[in-house]
């Protein structure tokens, strides 16, 4: 590759890094923490109703029936159940019902694993909810999730342009750390981050443009695979039954033969290693309901699999036979691909470090433009300390952010509806606080190491008042093996640890800068 070559691409990796990084590093921090998102709602409520394991749960035939008798459920509506796992150790119910004034009210109430009974509405998990739509549309309607596919876009433009730059020393220069300076230590660490974290990121941009952007992918599917006919993609693709009016005439959902635990026990036995997960009511208590499960396979990486029942026969009204198809299974792996749903904690904390380690390339990309281009003087002074500002504020202040985050939400009364919204409010204020502190204080080094020490200090903070508040269900969940609020403490003190590190660096950075000048100082004398 020719210098003009190779001057044109570094070029362009650095300005399009530089226009993306503030959204790419909250959708990558915020997606970091997504993770481990059942571990944060048990995080957040598990310690106030501690469950046992799985073979204590109560069946899904009998929390379905003590959260819906007696009550005037609308059957022109569906009844949907998620059930409880392990993995996430309580029942989630939605379904509509006609109150007293006959209007139609529709809750999501979510109930104990062991008991049945209610324990809160699904609108009040908060964190997990907020760090997964921050990751996905930062929270802006309609437009967010276009503009985070756009910057994903921008990001797989960004990981091709940097592996040509360094493709002819990527395994030469791999394990290549100069210490003598500054520069050369952040430009190197940048690089083999980012090499060592290149299947990561390239899997990240791909499914995230996918996920973002899917409205090009589908508009290219159903063009040239059907014509343009949305219903026949819409069938090749997806099953949503049409709604069925409810005959009138009324059956039980326990009688034996037709009961919901009948269905579940027959969906496993005609299908092979199937494990349900979710069901699905139509007609409720009447004679012509029909009931749908869907799950998966034991031991099948990512495929879906759907079967559906007449209740009062007993007849197949529905199973995915026809539905296995590629397209369909495509997106369902991709799925668990982006979010790391498929080998446990060992893949989960390694998915977390590697997205710290994109934040941290993003960084280190901001500071070596900034560096070049005060020494090039190319630009204004004030065009300089925006970038300097919207850098360290975002990137420090994200920290901080989302420290505090955890803080509120622990802090709050567990029954506060869409908590998520709230701590949005903040974690976008706590930016805003930042970087009008980072504009008026000229040293951004200063800056980054005063946002940075106080974002160690409240993730610290974090598993201190858990045990302050919830020592006693802390403990009770330990002796009932559930060790998810456990691995978010740990999480909160190792990214605590990360942030004390990164602000000593910052701190010595801007005690040499402020000894040179002082010592430029004194020879000028």
């Amino acid at each position: 590759m020719d210098k003009q070559a190779l001057k044109n691409l570094t070029s362009a990796h650095s300005w399009v890094g530089l226009i993306i990084s503030t959204v790419l590093f909250i959708v990558f921090l915020a997606g970091s923490f997504s993770f481990f998102l059942s571990d944060l709602d048990q995080w957040e409520h598990g310690a106030h109703f501690p469950n046992k394991k799985a073979d204590h749960f109560i069946s899904a035939q009998q929390v379905m029936l003590k959260n819906l008798k007696g009550k005037n459920i609308d059957s022109k509506e569906r009844v949907w159940l998620r059930m409880a796992t392990d993995q996430v150790p309580y029942h989630d119910l939605m379904y509509s019902y006609i109150d007293p004034e006959g209007n139609s009210q529709f809750p999501d109430p979510i109930m104990h694993a062991v008991s049945g009974d209610y324990i809160y509405d699904y609108t009040d998990l908060s964190l997990g909810s907020f760090f997964r739509t921050l990751h996905i549309n930062l929270f802006i309607p309609v437009i967010g999730k276009y503009l985070v596919g756009l910057v994903t876009l921008f990001f797989f433009v960004a990981l091709i342009t940097g592996v040509l730059i360094h493709w002819r020393k990527i395994f030469t220069h791999f394990f290549l750390f100069r210490t003598t300076r500054t520069r050369d230590k952040q430009l190197d660490s940048h690089n083999i981050i980012g090499v060592m974290g290149l299947p990561f990121h390239l899997l990240y941009a791909v499914t995230g443009v996918i996920f973002n952007l899917a409205i090009i992918f589908e508009g290219v599917g159903l063009v040239t695979l059907f014509d343009g006919n949305e219903v026949a993609l819409e069938e090749a693709t997806r099953y949503t039954s049409k709604l069925i009016p409810p005959s009138g005439n009324f059956m039980a959902m326990d009688d034996v033969g037709t009961s919901i635990g009948f269905y579940l026990h027959k969906s496993e036995n005609d299908i092979p290693g199937f494990i349900a997960q979710t069901l699905e009511i139509e007609g409720w208590e009447n004679d012509n309901a029909k009931i749908k499960f869907e799950g998966h396979i034991k031991g099948d990486f990512a495929k879906t699999s759907i079967i559906q029942y007449h209740m009062q026969s007993g007849a197949i009204s529905y199973q995915n036979l026809d539905f296995d198809n590629t397209y369909r299974n495509g997106e369902s792996t991709m799925d668990k691909l982006h979010y790391g749903d498929f080998a446990g904690y060992p893949l989960k904390i390694i998915f977390f470090l590697l997205g710290l380690g994109t934040c941290y390339v993003i960084i280190s990309g901001n500071l070596l433009w900034i560096a070049s281009q005060q020494k090039k003087r190319q630009h204004s002074a004030y065009a300089l300390k925006l970038v300097k500002s919207l850098s360290s504020s975002i990137f420090t202040g994200g920290f901080l952010a989302t420290s505090l985050s955890f803080i509120i939400t622990r802090l709050l009364p567990i029954s506060i509806a869409d908590k998520s919204e709230l701590i949005c409010i903040v974690f976008y204020l706590i930016l805003l606080v930042c970087f009008i502190y980072s504009w008026l204080e000229n040293n951004q080094l200063k800056v980054m190491s005063h946002i940075l020490k106080m974002a160690s200090f409240c993730f610290v903070l974090v598993p201190i008042l858990d045990w302050l508040l919830l020592s006693q269900g802390i403990l009770t969940m330990l002796n009932y093996q559930r060790y998810a609020l456990v691995v978010i403490q740990s999480i909160c003190l190792v990214t605590g640890l990360l942030c004390w590190l990164m602000a000593n660096k910052f701190s010595q950075k801007h005690r040499k800068t402020l000894a040179v000048k002082e010592s430029n100082l004194s020879l000028a004398r």
